[in-house]
């Protein structure tokens, strides 16, 4: 992630606290927070200077979130009503 956000000339900005404890498989945490940034570095690619962000969006005893937002474009406005839309199984298209 490093050398592409140097590469892409986007500053990764970390505003989670150190000591942030959380019950949860590192494996499958570290898969989707690698996933979220390769999203947010495919929506700044060739912006010039960007910017991602990740936060703490809660602090409550029981529950943590975490937010990572970039300043790519965002979505055009015909994808947003199918944005969560599923699509069917592999298997089921052909």
């Amino acid at each position: 992630m490093e050398s592409r956000s140097k590469r892409e000339q986007c500053t990764i900005i970390n505003n989670i606290p150190s000591e942030l404890n959380i019950c949860a498989d590192p494996t499958q945490i570290e898969q989707v927070l690698v996933n979220l940034f390769v999203n947010a570095m495919d929506a700044v690619a060739g912006m010039g200077e960007s910017q991602i962000s990740v936060d703490l969006l809660s602090d409550e005893a029981k529950y943590q979130r975490v937010g990572i937002t970039d300043s790519g474009k965002g979505f055009n406005a015909d994808v947003l009503p199918k944005l969560f839309t599923l699509l069917p199984p592999p298997k089921m298209l052909g």
